[in-house]
C-alpha cells in the first residue's frame, strides 16, 4: 500500500464492476478485492465495491435486494477469513483484501447505498465506531461524492435543499419545504459528447461530471437532489438515469472524506491528526467500446471541481498524489 507524504494510505483503486446479477446472485462472487485505502490502529477505510448492500439481504431477494446475499461487512468477515487460513490468493468465487493483512473484528461506522462505490470507514473497536458515528451525527466529518449523467447542466454550481419524503417504490422525493432540509451543494462540469455507455455504444451522448459535497445525510439524498438539478445518475433508474451501465451500480461514487481525528477523540494509535482519504472514480468503463480513456477525462476534472469547492488542504493534496492511470 502506498503511504503519501501527509502521512495518508493511499492506493490507486479499481473497483470491479459487476458484469452480471440476477437474483440470487452472491456479491462474493463478482465483486473482486477489496481494496485498503487508510489503515491505523483503529479505524480501516476501504473502498467499497457496487452492488453490495450494508446489511445481509434476507428473503426472496424482492425489491432491489438479493436474497441471502452478504452486507458489506459480513462480505468483509469472508474476505479476512481468507487471510487467517493463510489463503492471500483470490480463488473463486470471490477475491481478497487488498493493502491489509488484519483479521480482527470489523465495525460499521456509516453506510453508503448498494448501488454506490468508493470511501468506507470501518473500526476496529466499537468505541472507535461510536466515535466516528458520532462525528457523523455532528456534521463534522467532510464528504465528497462525484457522479455522471448523461445531460447537460444549467448550472455550474448551487445547492439543493429540500425536505425529502417518500415516494413510490422505495424512492425519495424533494419537496418545497424546508423544516428539516437535505442539503447539497455541488460543482458540475462538461465532458462533452463522448460515445460508449458501458455497453459498447456508439452513439455520442453528452456527459456531465459533477462533484457534491453533501451537508446532510439522507438516503438517497444525492440521487434526488442530482434529478432535480435535471442531471440523473446515469443507470439510476429509479431516478430518470436509464440503464446504460451493467446491473446493480450507478455512477455515483464517494470519493473523498475528511476527518479530524483529535476533534473525534480518536488520535491515540493514528499516523495524523486528520484522516483523509481519496478514491479516483471507477468511471472508465462508460467508455466502453471508445478509444478515449475514461480515467484520464474524470480524474484531472474531480481534481478541478475540488480546488473549485474549496475542499480542505489534505484532500486535495491527497487526490494530487494519487497516480494518473
Amino acid at each position: 500500500m502506498d503511504v503519501a507524504d501527509a502521512g495518508m494510505s493511499l492506493s490507486r483503486n479499481r473497483t470491479n464492476s459487476p458484469a452480471a446479477g440476477g437474483r440470487g446472485h452472491d456479491p462474493a462472487a463478482w465483486c473482486g478485492d477489496i481494496r485498503v485505502l487508510y489503515e491505523d490502529e483503529r479505524l480501516i477505510a476501504i473502498d467499497k465495491p457496487a452492488g453490495v448492500a450494508h446489511h445481509d439481504d434476507v428473503g426472496d431477494g424482492d425489491g432491489d435486494g438479493v436474497g441471502g446475499a452478504p452486507g458489506m461487512l459480513s462480505l468483509y468477515r469472508l474476505y479476512q477469513s481468507r487471510i487467517a487460513a493463510g489463503d492471500d490468493v483470490a480463488t473463486p468465487p470471490g477475491g481478497r483484501i487488498v493493502g491489509s493483512s488484519y483479521s480482527g473484528r470489523i465495525y460499521g461506522t456509516h453506510r453508503l447505498d448498494r448501488a454506490t462505490t468508493g470511501v468506507l470507514l470501518l473500526a476496529k473497536d466499537a468505541e472507535a465506531a461510536g466515535l466516528v458515528s458520532r462525528a457523523f451525527r455532528k456534521r463534522s466529518v467532510t464528504k465528497y461524492y462525484c457522479a455522471v449523467s448523461a445531460g447537460k447542466a444549467k448550472k455550474k454550481q448551487g445547492r439543493v435543499e429540500g425536505d425529502m419524503v417518500r415516494a413510490r417504490r422505495g424512492a425519495w422525493k424533494l419537496t418545497r419545504e424546508k423544516e428539516d432540509p437535505a442539503k447539497t451543494e455541488y460543482w458540475t462540469a462538461g465532458l462533452g459528447h463522448m460515445c460508449g455507455g458501458g455497453a459498447g455504444g456508439s452513439t455520442p451522448v453528452p456527459r456531465t461530471f459533477i462533484l457534491f459535497h453533501p451537508w446532510t445525510g439522507r438516503t438517497h439524498q444525492l440521487r434526488v437532489a442530482a434529478k432535480s438539478m435535471g442531471l440523473p445518475i446515469i443507470a439510476d433508474a429509479a431516478y430518470g438515469g436509464g440503464g446504460e451501465a451493467p446491473p446493480r451500480r450507478i455512477f455515483l461514487h464517494a470519493a473523498a472524506m475528511h476527518l479530524d481525528l483529535v476533534e473525534a477523540g480518536l488520535a491515540a494509535g493514528a499516523k495524523e491528526k486528520y484522516l483523509s482519504v481519496f478514491s479516483p472514480p471507477p468511471f472508465d468503463y462508460l467508455w466502453d467500446g471508445d478509444d478515449t480513456d475514461g480515467d484520464k477525462i474524470c480524474l484531472p476534472v474531480l481534481r478541478r471541481l475540488l480546488e473549485k469547492s474549496g475542499a480542505d488542504f489534505a484532500v486535495l493534496e491527497s487526490a494530487r498524489l494519487t497516480e494518473e492511470p
